[in-house]
């Protein structure tokens, strides 16, 4: 169990450290966007008799070049986050097997088994210049299984997040209390 904790802290860590890496590469993006926008529009405009215009030119230029060499860096970052995190991955696969690890899991962890809909049908097949029965199947997950992964959570979701982690707390490690919270 011990093995188990330090690769999932190890994981958890690791995809943190991507997703902030990743974060910091699509702002420096994004202020790479803002720069030559303000270039253009300086461009647009340029008067090479007006110390405004060269001084901020060159104020410009100045940031562009630190900008590409900031997201050079942040792309080395994410690239470098990617591989560890392929690393740990790895290590990880080794408890991806319910059958041989199930008893790794703490008693407090759920385990929830999603509906699906399975249609089956027979078909006749051409395989090899014969005629083949087939079975084909067609699984549909329920709306629960799709993830839409929205970064920000909605009202209903902050507000049954709070009422649980309310009623957790009121429970204080009286297993009734957290099983009505839950």
């Amino acid at each position: 169990m011990p093995e188990f904790n330090n690769i999932r802290k190890n994981l958890n860590d690791s995809l943190s450290q991507k997703e902030r890496a990743r974060k910091e590469l699509f702002l420096q993006q994004e202020k790479l966007k803002q720069v030559e926008a303000d270039i253009y529009s300086l461009q647009r405009r340029f008067d090479q008799n007006s110390k405004v215009d060269l001084q901020k030119q060159s104020q410009l230029r100045n940031q562009l070049s630190t900008l590409n060499s900031s997201i050079a860096k942040a792309q080395s970052d994410f690239a470098n986050y990617s591989d560890e995190l392929k690393g740990i991955l790895e290590n990880y696969h080794l408890f991806s097997d319910p059958r041989k690890n199930i008893a790794q899991l703490d008693d407090h962890n759920p385990i929830m088994l999603l509906p699906l809909r399975i249609e089956t049908r027979f078909k006749k097949v051409l395989s090899n210049g014969r005629e083949e029965n087939q079975l084909w199947v067609r699984i549909y997950p329920d709306d629960i299984a799709i993830d839409s992964f929205e970064e920000i959570l909605s009202k209903a979701e902050i507000a049954s997040a709070q009422d649980y982690w309310h009623g957790i707390r009121q429970a204080a490690g009286r297993e009734m209390m957290e099983r009505a919270a839950w």
